[in-house]
């Protein structure tokens, strides 16, 4: 027999038992350069590469990608965490985040977005399209340009040894991953066949 209790899911009201979730923080540059954290983000598309990124209807942010149509995508150190909260507990109605966090980034190469200078990884992404789900809009970039920063690249993933991927909690809670947890399953055979022939 399990421990396990049933809660009925109330409209409205949060929970944050599936989390922890990488964070990612989502720049613009509309009538400003805003930038706001985002838990809810996640790959989409390998071809075209897309990415999704869900921002609550009442944030800044959701007006300045609808007015530019240009975003960029942001992932930070474990380190920066003091940086995510305090983009995210501020509104880019309110204050210049910029200035007043001092956060320093550079301009896109292709598309106008901002780019953190502290991001270990960034995309440029213009709008592919956008879904209103709820209280939140799901923004579908298409990914025109990555940058990476090559001290944490182990091939194709992020060497944990070299970085430590911000992951949140819920109710401003943050951790990391333990990089001696690394279990590397490539070699186990794969239990489904490809129809590429």
């Amino acid at each position: 027999m399990t421990n396990k209790s049933v809660i009925e899911l109330v409209p409205g009201r949060k929970h944050f038992f599936y989390y922890p979730t990488n964070v990612a923080i989502v720049g613009v540059s509309a009538s400003k350069v805003n930038f706001m954290p985002c838990a809810w983000n996640t790959g989409l598309s390998y071809d075209p590469f897309l990415y999704g990124v869900s921002i609550g209807i009442e944030r800044a942010t959701r007006g300045f990608i609808d007015e530019k149509k240009e975003f960029s995508v942001n992932f930070v150190d474990f380190h920066q965490h003091h940086l995510i909260r305090s983009l995210g507990r501020s509104s880019g109605l309110e204050i210049n985040k910029v200035k007043h966090f001092d956060v320093k980034y550079t301009h896109g190469e292709i598309l106008d977005c901002p780019i953190l200078e502290c991001a270990y990884l960034s995309y440029e992404c213009s709008l592919h399209s956008r879904v209103v789900l709820g209280d939140h809009v799901l923004y579908v970039g298409e990914a025109k340009l990555m940058h990476v920063n090559n001290d944490i690249r182990d091939e194709t993933i992020v060497d944990t040894s070299k970085t430590a991927p911000l992951l949140y909690l819920g109710v401003d809670h943050y951790l990391t991953t333990d990089p001696s947890s690394l279990k590397n399953l490539k070699d186990l055979p794969f239990h489904y066949t490809s129809s590429k022939k």
